[in-house]
């Protein structure tokens, strides 16, 4: 166990769930380690931008576990947010984060938070498996750090966890169906959904419309549009 996580044993913690395959990790190493009644589970629906599959696989590995379970979410829709804000860049506060994310988890810094975070996916290299977060105002224990994505899947299959439907359907968790930064084959198969092409694309649409992005958001803002000609599936 990493230095400083031993306290866990006497605290009640939030374990941040998202539905996608490091989280769940987390979560279950959390779980075989420290007493269940100390466990909450948060999970944060990004709002009109979550998929109800992922919102109900969090509920069944929660009610399989038999852990306590806290859903919240920002009320103003993300793709409203996306047609006044533009695409949301890669900063420590960019706009999705800091409204849809980072304000719900300054609703729960009364306790300390454990994360699925990896060096693979967080932009400050410097994250510390223990740490005070000052933008969320939370005490986070990362446990999973520094493991690979080999590691993360195998821990996965030796619990006999099966992964959120989401990632075979769209190739990505669900938990952001939009997102700039989704590998090219993820945006494919997330527009070739007639549902998430319809919300997704008009609020593009709008944004290269009213001329909202920038260099590096017109670049981001084009790898989705130009998606839409390489479909399989007719909407």
């Amino acid at each position: 166990m990493p230095v400083g996580f031993e306290v866990l044993r006497y605290k009640k913690f939030y374990v941040d769930f998202s539905g996608g395959k490091d989280s769940l990790a987390a979560l279950l190493w959390t779980y075989e380690r420290f007493p269940r009644q100390n466990i909450a589970v948060l999970y944060i629906e990004v709002t009109g931008n979550t998929h109800q599959l992922c919102t109900e696989y969090v509920r069944k590995v929660c009610s399989e576990l038999g852990l306590q379970l806290i859903i919240d979410k920002q009320s103003m829709s993300f793709f409203e947010c996306l047609k006044r804000w533009s695409i949301p860049l890669i900063s420590a506060q960019r706009w999705c984060l800091s409204h849809f994310k980072v304000k719900v988890f300054r609703r729960y810094a009364d306790r300390p938070h454990v994360t699925g975070m990896t060096r693979s996916s967080v932009w400050r290299k410097s994250t510390q498996p223990v740490e005070y977060v000052r933008w969320s105002g939370n005490l986070t224990f990362n446990p999973i750090l520094d493991w690979s994505r080999e590691q993360i899947m195998d821990f996965i299959r030796d619990h006999g966890f099966e992964l959120n439907p989401c990632y075979e359907r769209y190739g990505h968790s669900g938990n952001c169906m939009f997102c700039p930064y989704h590998q090219k084959h993820a945006i494919i198969m997330t527009l070739s959904d007639p549902f998430w092409r319809a919300r997704i694309v008009p609020a593009l649409r709008h944004v290269l419309a009213a001329n909202r992005y920038g260099k590096m958001g017109y670049r981001l803002l084009r790898r989705w549009l130009d998606s839409t000609k390489q479909l399989t599936l007719d909407a």
